[in-house]
């Protein structure tokens, strides 16, 4: 009688439950509420809790079962992504012999590579397509090269763009632009040729140029700091009493209007001009001791 009772409710529930698919969330709790109140309606005390006690274990263990069958099915899905990946790959391995000789054996396509970086870095045109390489194998040289045009560009922006924005170092001309771009272009040219030390040399410079950044941040909060402090004193009333000290007390008239003075000064400055007088020379200073301008 009692598995009877139970049966029918979890019908009942599980009926509710599809009927409430679309429901809002708490429209279905409310249905399944009412459903569960009907049933035990009528009910003894013990008899209803009994009832509800195995109502909520039936639920556990049909929840346990369904995260079980869960995890059979999450597991059976990688494996099957694996097969086909392992699939794909070998089909994609048996086709590419062909490919890989048309850049030819014994090194050639190390020489094909080597050719089209170079090319990349003299900026002249040069596409890995043209090579007739597998896809692979053409998206890692075009990744390749966007890394050479990153360090290059990188370092020739920060050299001619940023420390001129700041005024920090000595200014180029176009001589000197052209000049610096081919030291740049050498430093890479050299290890694509493989010179000894190019490697490390090309390390070592954009290990420098990376630190600058890191100076630049320290310098420009310390700017931040120095340049509040230097604003807030020329705004002290205390040194301008002092200089307005006289016998038996102080000129109060006249330190009012040295530092009334002071403050029209300062409320006239623009931007720029406040910047530049409370800031960037600050800035400039901590930048020439913290290392040694790039060039």
């Amino acid at each position: 009688m009692e598995d009877d009772r139970l049966l029918s409710l979890i019908e009942q529930l599980g009926k509710v439950r599809g009927e409430q698919a679309d429901s809002p969330l708490a429209d279905r709790r409310q249905a399944l509420q009412q459903v569960l109140e009907s049933s035990l309606k009528g009910m003894a005390s013990e008899e209803a809790q009994a009832l509800s006690q195995r109502l909520r274990d039936h639920l556990i263990q049909e929840a346990r079962r369904r995260e079980e069958r869960l995890t059979q099915l999450t597991a059976q899905v990688k494996q099957l992504q694996a097969e086909l990946t392992a699939a794909r790959s070998a089909a994609k391995g048996g086709a590419q012999p062909a490919a890989s000789q048309t850049a030819g054996a014994g090194g050639g396509d190390v020489e094909a590579f080597r050719d089209l970086l170079i090319k990349t870095v003299q900026q002249e045109q040069a596409d890995p397509a043209g090579l007739g390489l597998d896809p692979e194998r053409t998206r890692l040289l075009h990744l390749i090269q966007e890394v050479f045009r990153f360090a290059i560009n990188y370092e020739m922006a920060l050299t001619t763009i940023l420390l001129p924005a700041l005024k920090v170092g000595e200014g180029h001309d176009t001589v000197q632009l052209k000049n610096l771009g081919r030291e740049i272009s050498d430093r890479f040219l050299a290890c694509l040729k493989n010179e000894e030390g190019s490697v490390s040399a090309v390390s070592e410079i954009l290990t420098q140029k990376a630190r600058f950044l890191y100076d630049l941040n320290k310098a420009y909060s310390a700017a931040i700091t120095n340049g509040s402090r230097s604003l807030l004193a020329d705004l002290n009333p205390d040194p301008i009493l002092e200089k307005n000290k006289r016998f038996g007390g102080f000129n109060f008239q006249e330190a009012w209007k040295t530092l009334s003075r002071e403050y029209m000064d300062l409320a006239g400055l623009s931007a720029e001009e406040l910047a530049e007088r409370f800031f960037m020379q600050s800035l400039r200073q901590d930048l020439s001791k913290k290392m040694d301008l790039p060039k």
